[in-house]
């Protein structure tokens, strides 16, 4: 590989997008060139200063959902074995960076690593503390985290972003939302499992949820049964007074 074609190829290399053939001949030639392997290390600072730059976004319950289950049923590659590293001790610094150290330590690690792997690092490292934002519970994150999570769309007037995720294997479902309607003061949302005509309370969403939340249905997901929403007075009721908001079964 010619030196012009090395130096084309540095930036897909610092976003690891080579494939392993190029990635191979890279490395040959990186081994060989101070000028680019200073190259690489400036394209890296490059990167991070440019994460660095971007001001996080929170993303709404129900991308953090979608997300997660999707990540839950990615088929996952074998490990790949451990390849030859480079030693970033033998690389020449342009000049000091506050920075530097990150990527000087990144070198010394496998450039190819399980692709599970790379998902857990861009969800702790990008999304992470917009994901964890409001959401402490647990059972939420073990559910969104299922192998066999799902996500159903719900349509529920002036409402958006609305959807139920769920798990047969882990007997558990979850309503996430963008917004709900605002409630009449007195008034809460109550979520139903609903099998066989016989409706069972699963649970109040407060007034004060309704700008962006996610909440675990109480009791168990069994096959058959369909979840509903209901506005009932303060306190929730043993049995649903309204009209109900959705019906929806569970994927």
């Amino acid at each position: 590989m010619s030196r012009r074609q090395l130096h084309n190829l540095s930036g897909a290399y610092v976003l690891n997008a080579l494939d392993r053939e190029d990635e191979v001949a890279f490395e040959a030639g990186l081994a060989d060139s101070e000028e680019l392997r200073a190259e690489v290390i400036e394209l890296s600072d490059t990167a991070v200063a440019l994460g660095l730059a971007v001001a996080p976004v929170e993303p709404s319950p129900s991308v953090r959902a979608d997300l997660l289950a999707r990540v839950a049923q990615l088929p996952q590659l074998p490990a790949i074995a451990e390849q030859p590293t480079l030693d970033a001790s033998t690389v020449r610094t342009p000049g000091p960076r506050s920075i530097r150290w990150k990527w000087r330590a990144l070198l010394r690690v496998p450039v190819l690593v399980p692709i599970a792997a790379v998902l857990a690092v861009l969800l702790a490292v990008v999304l992470g503390p917009a994901l964890l934002h409001g959401h402490d519970d647990a059972a939420l994150d073990d559910l969104s985290a299922a192998r066999d999570a799902r996500t159903t769309s719900v349509t529920m007037a002036g409402a958006s972003g609305v959807a139920l995720l769920s798990s047969h294997r882990l007997d558990a479902a979850a309503l996430v939302w963008d917004s709900l309607p605002a409630l009449e003061p007195g008034t809460v949302y109550e979520l139903w499992y609903i099998r066989g005509g016989d409706p069972t309370p699963a649970g109040l969403i407060e007034d004060d949820a309704v700008a962006g939340d996610g909440q675990v249905l109480t009791g168990e997901l069994r096959p058959g049964v369909q979840v509903a929403l209901t506005v009932e007075p303060a306190g929730g009721s043993p049995r649903p007074t309204g009209t109900p908001l959705f019906v929806v079964e569970p994927a």
